[in-house]
């Protein structure tokens, strides 16, 4: 049984880092929905629109290029577009798939890029997004393979979801103090990206956001983040290091899962909750400070945090999930504070360095199976003198009571 319930965690956390291939068959299927019914972009020299009415138009006398596109070409053929300023928006899907366009300026006069805009647009190095726009739609740029920079100005107040998922050659980015909402994927799988702004303007981070920004070393959270969704840096595979602000009081499911080139992190004293697999897999981090703010740490919270050598679990914490310390080969101490009534199933187990466990609750903690399971050899495990017996007669603990000593905290 524990076996079974062990890989349908793994298999939830595999489902979690491949999301993106889902969110992104959105993208695909909002393009498909709404845009220009699969005109080749290279099958015209001339660019049609529709107006509102239903009737062909000129350039210069539409209002918005967008959704009714009923041919995607380029002018001369070139790949490269200009219209004039009576433009004001960019409608749904209006270059998606516009595999041969290379670079686009857009007028003044657009104040919004409308979702798919230009998704899957691959060969699109640079863009220039005027101070008239306020929004990005969602999946605006996903796929946009080959942009290398993108500006986005002040005015821009909101970045919707996967608006760049997948630009794999966009190496940075500047986001305005305008913004307060980075949305759900916006930047995830930007693999070329190797730093990121966030201003003191933006609350949220949404899920994914910056996830599988496998270039990406640091990143500084700003004070005026109060949320950072789950799994926003996940897979983040060269981030070395992190500041996350006094302002976050949860880090969430899978924030940091996977950032195997992260060493060390502070966590603030705002954070009550420490999410489950929220270090998952982070494989050089070496040490952790838990704040006395957490109540509870999550399941699989820092499983295959390898090079993690000790652990003071405060005593304001009440809970430790499942799996929370699985496999920390490293780990040679753990200090368990007088709070803790639950540790879940395998919490310490795999542990093959853990050679002194200090766990200070009177009280024996509950739903502890398997939790010590293949220490080194020798292992002991110190608990209050008062409660030894009471230790060793307890369910799971007396599996383990010839380790036990009592020990005067």
């Amino acid at each position: 049984m524990v076996i079974i319930h062990r890989a349908n965690n793994m298999k939830k956390l595999l489902l979690l880092l491949v999301a993106v291939g889902a969110i992104f068959t959105a993208c695909e299927s909002e393009l498909d929905n709404e845009g220009n019914g699969g005109v080749s972009a290279d099958s015209q020299k001339t660019i049609f629109y529709t107006s509102s009415d239903g009737n062909i138009v000129t350039p210069h006398e539409a209002d918005v290029f967008g959704a009714n596109i009923v041919s995607n070409t380029y002018k001369n053929g070139k790949g490269v577009i200009t219209f004039d300023g009576e433009v004001t928006s960019i409608g749904p899907s209006a270059f998606s798939g516009c595999s041969s366009l290379t670079s686009i300026t857009i007028p003044d006069s657009v104040t919004s890029i409308e979702p798919s805009a230009f998704v899957h647009c691959t060969s699109l190095t640079s863009v220039t997004i005027p101070d008239s726009v306020t929004s990005i739609g969602n999946c605006a740029f996903a796929g946009c393979t080959s942009l290398t920079s993108v500006t986005i100005p002040d005015s821009v107040t909101s970045i919707g979801w996967s608006a760049f998922t997948s630009c794999i050659s966009l190496t940075s980015i500047t986001i305005p103090d305008s913004v307060t909402e980075i949305g759900p994927l916006a930047f995830e799988s930007c693999s070329s990206l190797t730093s990121v702004t966030i201003p003191d303007s933006v609350t949220s981070i949404g899920y994914q956001a910056f996830s599988s920004c496998t270039s990406l070393t640091s990143v500084t959270i700003p004070d005026s983040v109060t949320e950072i969704g789950y799994a926003a840096f996940a897979g983040c595979s060269s981030l070395t290091s992190v500041t996350i602000p006094d302002s976050i009081t949860e880090i969430g499911y899978a924030a940091f899962a996977g950032c195997s080139s992260l060493t060390s992190v502070t966590i603030p004293d705002s954070v009550t909750s420490i999410g489950d697999h929220a270090f998952y897999g982070c494989t050089s981090l070496t040490s952790m400070t838990i704040p006395d703010s957490v109540t509870s740490i999550g399941g699989m919270a820092f499983e295959y945090c390898t090079s993690l050598t000790s652990v003071t679990i405060p005593d304001s914490v009440t809970s430790i999930g499942e799996y929370a310390f699985y496999e920390c080969t490293s780990l040679t101490s753990v200090t368990i504070g007088n709070s803790v009534t639950e540790i879940g199933g395998s919490a310490f187990s795999d542990c093959t360095s853990l050679k002194e466990v200090y766990c200070k609750p009177t009280t024996p903690p509950t739903r502890c199976w398997y939790m010590f399971d293949n220490n080194a050899s020798g292992r002991k495990i110190y608990v209050p003198t008062a409660s030894v017996e009471a230790y060793k007669a307890a369910l799971v603990w007396s599996d383990y009571a010839s380790d036990i000593e009592g020990y005067d905290f």
